[in-house]
């Protein structure tokens, strides 16, 4: 397949064009005048990933579904514009031919592409960068990327946003408030802080502390081609792989999390192939009795202290007792059921030995036979009481104290039917 591309460097193409033409090919385009033009996009994706990402020359990486996606954005912010859809459709073309890649987002994790932290030596070699640039200007601008990717953890973005006096000394050292999308405070390590030691001099406190001549919305990208360029030039992802690694082994996850301004758990997966497996017997106390080796806050300390009393509570109702204790505790529900209870014998009625305002007080113990009084109903609970009134009928007047019996009341009833009855007749 003939074809060198008019827009790039001859140095980067030589680079680059076996590992494009050999991904187009296994492609399978269906004709040359389309093979032509997925080599077009495919090599000048390929120069940005690898130029500006820092993305190895690997399928696998280089073919991310993330990577994918962010020049597409770049290239085309407005999905419904053609040109975005035609950079989608060619390039998921070639990852799902090179790198089994799904179309569907859905199916697709949030892991870009590998982390490739940096070892002690390449990061010697970047502090040689950074006092090798142009001017004093520029050598303080590096510096102080340094101290906040590298030794805060900050992407890129977040770096180009803060300002003077968002870095602030204090006794342990220096720490960086963050502000945006995450915001939190974070300590700069202490291998980085001589970074800031040789230049929060120079610091305004309301003027930003990178570019701060430079607009808002075009200072990242600014920050982005300052650091363009081969090794040793720091790449802003790989100073903050280095510093999550860093801290992965030794923090909480949740501290992790805050720290680095990562929204949810699917961010760090990406970290996880690199933590190495470590020796549990190095752990066996704190496995053991985790609450004893935690710093918790005082809200956890006062739930850990009503948890406590609760669980003492409970344990003591579920202690088994003795036979004595058995016995006084009945006594005691029915002594109390005895003169608290107020269904069978209302307290202060006739029947009742307490009154409604008298305190119960008692201090000889007696038996269970002792218990059952004489004034205790002897009857079921559906049979009427004699002396309890009847109700008004609806037929009869409801009869006064001193009024004729229910017999002649009865007769009184009938003779007056019998009239009434006679009286219809004729």
């Amino acid at each position: 397949m003939q074809y060198r591309p008019s827009t790039v460097v001859p140095r980067d193409w030589d680079r680059v064009k076996d590992f494009a033409r050999q991904a187009v090919l296994d492609s399978g385009p269906s004709n040359a005048t389309v093979g032509l033009r997925m080599l077009s996009v495919v090599t000048h994706y390929i120069l940005w990933a690898v130029n500006e990402e820092r993305a190895p020359l690997n399928r696998t990486e280089l073919f991310h579904p993330t990577l994918l996606g962010r020049y597409i954005r770049m290239r085309s912010p407005n999905k419904q514009a053609s040109l975005h859809k035609t950079l989608h459709s060619l390039l998921f073309r070639v990852a799902s031919a090179v790198a089994d890649v799904d179309h569907n987002r859905k199916n697709r994790g949030r892991i870009s592409h590998g982390v490739v932290p940096y070892t002690a030596a390449e990061l010697a070699e970047i502090e040689s960068w950074a006092t090798a640039r142009k001017n004093a200007v520029h050598r303080r601008y590096a510096k102080t990327f340094l101290a906040l990717a590298g030794g805060a953890g900050l992407q890129s973005v977040e770096c180009a946003h803060v300002r003077g006096r968002d870095i602030v000394r204090t006794a342990t050292g220096y720490s960086v408030r963050v502000t945006g999308r995450y915001p939190r405070i974070v300590p700069i390590q202490t291998e980085w802080a001589t970074y800031i030691d040789d230049v929060i001099d120079s610091f305004e406190a309301d003027r930003h502390v990178l570019f701060p001549s430079v607009a808002d919305d075009t200072r990242p990208r600014t920050l982005t081609w300052f650091c363009v360029g081969e090794h040793p030039a720091p790449f802003a992802q790989r100073l903050r792989d280095t510093w999550v690694l860093s801290q992965l082994p030794v923090l909480p996850l949740g501290v992790l999390m805050q720290a680095a301004g990562m929204p949810d758990i699917q961010t760090l997966r990406r970290y996880l192939p690199r933590v190495a497996p470590a020796d549990l017997t190095d752990w066996d106390a704190v496995l053991r009795q985790p609450s004893a080796h935690m710093r918790p806050t005082a809200l956890d300390r006062e739930r850990a202290t009503s948890h406590r009393k609760l669980r003492r509570d409970i344990e003591g109702q579920n202690r088994p007792l003795a036979p004595h204790d058995l016995a006084n505790t009945a006594l005691r529900r029915a002594d109390v059921a005895l003169h608290l209870d107020q269904t069978a014998v209302p307290a202060g009625s006739a029947q009742s030995s307490v009154p409604r305002t008298a305190e119960h007080v008692h201090t000889e113990r007696c038996s269970i036979a002792a218990l059952e009084a004489d004034w205790m109903p002897k009857r079921f609970r559906a049979e009427v009481p004699r002396n309890k009134r009847r109700s008004a009928s609806r037929y009869m007047p409801a009869a006064a104290p001193d009024s004729a019996t229910f017999t002649e009341l009865r007769e009184q009833l009938q003779e007056r039917r019998d009239k009434q009855d006679g009286g219809d007749a004729r």
